[in-house]
């Protein structure tokens, strides 16, 4: 819990009840210029809806599981494309 404070204490936001569905890049330099993810809300009448948007940073972490940040990196066609900085 430390690291999340000390993270959003620097700048991170964190963003409750959405999912990243695509990661947006350029095709020429590989670097990521945005993730688009869905924000779940309840509606009046008790249905989940959501809406997409978009967020732009500076640096982005990708922390779901392996699996999943496999198949998030593959449906936005990021197999071989994206520059990976550490």
């Amino acid at each position: 819990m430390k690291t999340l404070q000390k993270a959003v204490a620097n700048g991170a936001e964190i963003r409750s009840q959405s999912v990243a569905s695509k990661i947006l890049y350029d095709e020429k330099t590989g670097d990521v210029t945005g993730i688009m993810y869905k924000e779940y809300r309840t509606s009046e009448s008790g249905e989940l809806i959501y809406e997409e948007k978009v967020v732009s940073a500076k640096r982005y972490l990708l922390a779901a599981h392996a699996v999943e940040n496999a198949k998030l990196l593959l449906a936005s066609g990021c197999q071989t494309k994206i520059s990976v900085r550490i």
